[in-house]
């Protein structure tokens, strides 16, 4: 209705008071870097022209502010022939990024250790990310409860979540999700669906280790 809140408007408050990294789980590869483009557009102005200064952003994020040379010095090591993903070093240059397996392997490396140093501080990502990469996250932000055309499961949700405050690199963590759709193409669930979402419980786990060797024969 007309008092619903912009997903939008609310994520980047959200970022904006974090304190630390943010971490906004986005269900597609487009989604990732469109989500990418209007948070940094709502936090830093300004179009992908080639950024906006870099250390002024970060520290309006809430991040230290470190120099410039810190990412050319990381973009030669990681692409030493370039960054070829369109708009991701306009991004990177006011401490945003996008993280998906559409990026070369050097650009995920790229990614990986500006947003670890401290110089990315909003980093959109598809579930690719929810396993086998450890970043300190203070905030997790849910864009949609889909993982591409799939829905969420209470346990992709959890490891997802998860993400937040880790211990030995984070302090605290929280996770939101961002509900009530109307901006975006209304990618957002329900308060309903989010709800019913945290309340269903984790299936548990069995070994498959120990049925094997029972069916093994002697």
């Amino acid at each position: 209705g007309s008092g619903a809140v912009d997903p939008l408007a609310l994520a980047a408050a959200l970022c904006a008071g974090a304190g630390g990294g943010v971490l906004v789980f986005c269900p597609t590869k487009s989604d990732c870097l469109s989500v990418a483009r209007d948070l940094r557009e709502r936090l830093c102005g300004g179009g992908d022209g080639g950024g906006g200064g870099g250390g002024g952003s970060l520290a309006g994020l809430g991040g230290e502010g470190r120099a410039m040379p810190d990412l050319d010095l990381e973009i030669h090591k990681c692409c030493p022939d370039g960054i070829r993903t369109p708009r991701l070093e306009a991004l990177l240059r006011d401490g945003f990024a996008v993280h998906n397996t559409s990026l070369s392997e050097g650009e995920r490396q790229l990614v990986e250790t500006a947003f670890g140093a401290g110089l990315v501080r909003v980093l959109c990502a598809t579930s690719s990310l929810a396993a086998g990469v450890n970043l300190p996250v203070r905030r997790v932000l849910f864009w949609s409860l889909k993982k591409g055309v799939s829905s969420m499961t209470a346990t992709d949700f959890r490891q997802m979540a998860g993400r937040a405050g880790r211990t030995g690199m984070c302090d605290a963590g929280d996770a939101f999700v961002l509900t009530g759709g109307g901006a975006q193409g209304g990618v957002q669930p329900s308060v309903d669906a989010a709800v019913q979402l945290l309340a269903e419980p984790i299936p548990p786990v069995t070994s498959r280790l120990l049925s094997r060797s029972a069916a093994a024969p002697a």
